[in-house]
């Protein structure tokens, strides 16, 4: 990987512990150094953050877009539902009314 070292901590090797070890490291060889390379400074990073950095971006609007897709869906299915049960009373409401009026004309006993 381009030079990089991949090593894993040490057994009971806590992240602060090992970059509070790792700044007393390059302090002491940057002093030693000569020139000026204030600029390039290693860091210590988990291998988790170091593969997953390049595709955190790209992973949050998939899931965004994602999102966006269900929410059009639950929309869709509750107009549906409602655009189904509002032609049901629209049924029921014509069936009662043409048999009110069958009961006033007489074509109807009760």
């Amino acid at each position: 990987m381009d030079g990089e070292r991949l090593r894993g901590l040490k057994p009971g090797i806590t992240w602060p512990q090992a970059r509070a070890a790792f700044a007393v490291e390059v302090e002491l060889l940057s002093s030693k150094q000569e020139g000026d390379s204030s600029n390039l400074r290693p860091s210590i990073t988990s291998l988790q953050i170091g593969l997953a950095a390049p595709v955190k971006n790209a992973s949050l609007m998939f899931m965004g877009a994602v999102v966006l897709v269900l929410l059009i869906a639950c929309t869709n299915v509750t107009n549906l539902s409602i655009a189904r049960t509002s032609a049901r009373q629209g049924r029921q409401c014509a069936g009662i009314c043409e048999l009110c009026e069958n009961l006033r004309s007489g074509k109807v006993t009760v």
